[in-house]
């Protein structure tokens, strides 16, 4: 087993997997880059939490196609990017809808259950 260490949002995550390729398609990437920007905005006025939000449901989208494709290494790494960007909205703004990303975080957990990769809180 081989242990693929990755950063996302200043967090260090970790996979594990037999074989560490990941296929991250174009329209992940984009989502990804959507994330990032918007988690980057949270730290001015309130006004992006959307964004974050949509950035997140657009990757778990993605993350169920691969995996229903059979790609659980890069959907897991998806799911635990999306995790990981409603943890820190979570953080940022909590006033934001808590109870919806209570249970997406919730749902991304399961789904993460079914792959390689696991997230873990910030200590």
């Amino acid at each position: 087993m081989k242990l693929i260490p990755f950063i996302f949002a200043g967090f260090l995550c970790i996979a594990s997997a037999q074989e560490p390729k990941t296929n991250i398609p174009p329209e992940a990437e984009q989502s990804i880059a959507l994330l990032r920007e918007s988690l980057h905005k949270l730290t001015s006025p309130p006004k992006y939490e959307a964004d974050c939000f949509l950035a997140t449901y657009q990757l778990t989208q993605t993350a169920d196609a691969l995996k229903n494709k059979g790609d659980l290494m890069t959907a897991g790494v998806l799911y635990a990017q999306a995790w990981n960007g409603l943890r820190e909205l979570k953080e940022l703004r909590p006033e934001y809808e808590p109870k919806l990303v209570e249970f997406k975080m919730s749902s991304l957990e399961k789904a993460l259950e079914a792959t390689p990769v696991r997230v873990k809180e910030p200590k």
